[in-house]
Formats: structure tokens, sequence, C-alpha cells
């Protein structure tokens, strides 16, 4: 197959058109080309994403949780993702798998007119997964369900272990609803799944954190 790489701002404008109206409408703001944000509770900003992998796009969408923190690639700073501009997904989903979901993927390599057909098809299939998935939180608990989905290995075997941030959020999120027990559990195996993975001093000031979470939890707020 001859490749006809589409230019990023032809990607960026196709995807504009494709996806821009539909999603402010739902109430997103685009933050920056191929990433919008939604905000619905205090706890926790929805996301829309296209993520690059190799030369196409994948539609990803998740939650950014504003009582997580998350540790910075190389320098290791800690930081808090609170506003619709510093929105990371601490929970992702797409249609990826062993068995791909229609229109989990965004076609840039066979020239414009499969990009745009590719796009309208992301819309129109992934689009209402993604915002029936947001959809069901409702409130803080709901998150419950969420995690416990996302602690199930996948279609590869990957396990939370293998996603340190999810299982870092996961530990927090326990910690805020209250599960003091089962929030020290998901904290321990967090730590020593990922002792060589940081500087003990990150570790130290991850852990600092967690107890002020155990301590504060938003069912007692």
């Amino acid at each position: 197959m001859v490749s006809d790489l589409c230019s990023p701002p032809l990607i960026d404008s196709v995807l504009a058109e494709t996806f821009d109206l539909c999603l402010f409408t739902a109430g997103f703001q685009k933050i920056r080309p191929r990433f919008y944000v939604r905000s619905r509770f205090p706890e926790m900003n929805d996301v829309i994403e296209f993520f690059r992998s190799h030369l196409d796009l994948n539609f990803v969408w998740g939650l950014s949780l504003n009582f997580v923190p998350h540790i910075t690639a190389g320098v290791e700073n800690i930081r808090w993702h609170r506003t619709p501009k510093s929105a990371i997904s601490d929970l992702r989903r797409s249609g990826f798998g062993k068995k791909p979901e229609t229109g989990w993927s965004i076609r840039t390599m066979q020239g414009e007119k499969i990009l745009r057909r590719s796009a309208e098809l992301t819309r129109t299939e992934m689009l209402p997964k993604a915002l029936r998935y947001f959809d069901s939180i409702r409130e803080f608990h709901d998150l419950s369900s969420k995690f416990q989905e996302a602690a199930r290995p996948n279609d590869w075997g990957w396990t939370l272990e293998m996603h340190p941030q999810v299982h870092l959020a996961y530990a927090f999120y326990l910690a805020k609803a209250g599960c003091e027990i089962e929030a020290r559990q998901m904290m321990s195996a967090w730590l020593s799944h990922n002792f060589n993975g940081y500087r003990p001093e990150t570790l130290e000031s991850v852990s600092r954190l967690f107890e002020q979470a155990t301590n504060s939890p938003f069912t007692l707020q």
C-alpha cells in the first residue's frame, strides 16, 4: 500500500471539523489540538484525546482525578493535575485490544480522503462509547467500579502493576473513599512494586501525600 502521510496541520484541521462541534455541545473545552476536557465534578475532569501511536491516532478517553498526584518523568517532580489545562488521565480507555473495536484508530497515512472517513467512523462508533462511560459516573463513589475494571488483566495479560499511575490512583481513591485498610494494602503493593523505579525521596513524598489523603477522606467532609 502506498503511503500518503497527512501533515499535522491537515490532521488537526480534520479533527477540529469532525469533533469540535459535538464535543463543545457535550460541554468539553479544547485545551489544545487533539485534547479536550470537561469539568463536571470537583474531584475529576473528563478527558478525550487523540494519542499518537506509530503514525496513526488512537481515540482515547479517561478521567483526570484532582486528588491524585503524578510523578513527572526524569526529574521526578510530584505534581497535581487539578485544572483542565493540567489534566492527565489517571484512568484511560480505548478501543484497542486483540480484537480492536471499529473506529478505534484514525488513519493518517493514506491521504486526506481516508483520514476524513476514518475520523467520521471514530466519531460515529467510539465517541458514543466514551460519552456513555462518562455518563455512568454520577458521583465520586461511581469510580469504584471503574477502578475494579481497570485492575483486571486486559486482553494482553497486562496487570494493574504494569500501569503505575493507575495503580497509584487506585490507592489514593481508596484512601479518599474512606477504605483505609484496602488503601494501605494497595499503597504498600505500589511502593513494593516501584521500589527500584523511583528515588527514595520521591517515594517518601508520595507516601506523605497518601497519609494526608487517608486522614481526609471525602466521606467525612
